[in-house]
């Protein structure tokens, strides 16, 4: 049974809008399928695997797009059955945390988390942001993450340096299309309540020594603080946001990404009280 949803919604705040949502089945993607569905939006989820309880009335495609066949056909897809989009959401990540931290990744662990965390939002935005460009209009959503300014010294450091590369990325490709219409946004999310995050950290216990767990807690303590018991903050630039978010439960971040989706605002507009 599907729970209320627990914020007041538009039904026609993303009328007829064609959203993608890359990792869109479990978390902070399942999320924000069900945000944009529910404010009246074409949604279409990406994942390897179909989920058991995808949001009603969205579409699945089953994909990997930490590989260029994987992105190709969702590509594919899209532009016969939709013929483009209006919002695409870089969801889609993952962290490596095999034992023996840094040193035991490999040139092809490395590879793996790159093309999923990074490659994966470029080749989808090479694809659907020109049409963007073409109706100039369009808003493309990158999830990084506060690993990218409080990376750990062990085997999730390849992640996090995945999502930075996406952070300076995502704010060249702002830079090259703010003038033709389409904006460009980034949020970076702090511990999120998710499977995969209790599952992150469940592995980095169970793979680290005990000594070294102690020096990773503090470090844990202070990446915690950093992010939690505070609205979100914001970074503005003419062609580009970035906005970083507390702790939070999935539900709770949602709200903020389909607000950056909107009609674009002035810089000292305020999110409203369901983004907080």
């Amino acid at each position: 049974m599907t729970e209320p949803y627990p914020f007041p919604t538009s039904a026609d705040e993303f009328a007829d809008k064609r959203v993608l949502v890359t990792g869109g089945t479990r978390g902070i993607g399942a999320a924000v399928v069900r945000r944009f569905q529910l404010a009246g939006a074409r949604v279409a989820a990406t994942a390897r695997s179909a989920p058991a309880d995808l949001v009603d009335g969205a579409v699945f495609i089953a994909a990997d797009i930490g590989t260029a066949a994987g992105a190709d056909a969702i590509v594919s897809r899209l532009t016969a059955d939709w013929g483009g989009l209006d919002i695409l959401v870089n969801n889609a990540g993952a962290a490596e945390t095999k034992p023996g931290g840094f040193e035991g990744l490999s040139d092809a662990d490395w590879q793996v988390i790159l093309d999923l965390n990074l490659m994966g939002a470029v080749r989808l935005d090479r694809a659907f942001v020109p049409r963007m460009i073409e109706r100039k209009s369009g808003v493309v959503i990158h999830i990084g993450s506060v690993a990218a300014r409080l990376p750990f010294a062990n085997s999730t450091l390849a992640y996090a340096a995945a999502k930075a590369a996406l952070t300076t990325y995502s704010k060249g490709l702002a830079k090259a299309v703010a003038s033709h219409g389409v904006r460009v946004t980034m949020i970076s999310p702090g511990f999120i309540e998710t499977t995969g995050a209790h599952g992150m950290i469940a592995d980095i216990v169970r793979n680290t020594a005990p000594a070294k767990l102690r020096r990773a807690n503090r470090s844990w303590t202070c990446w915690a603080a950093f992010r939690s018991g505070g609205p979100a903050s914001r970074r503005r630039s003419p062609s580009w946001s970035h906005s970083w978010l507390p702790t939070a439960a999935p539900s709770s971040v949602a709200p903020t990404m389909c607000w950056t989706a909107g009609p674009s605002q002035p810089s000292d507009r305020q999110p409203p009280p369901e983004g907080r």
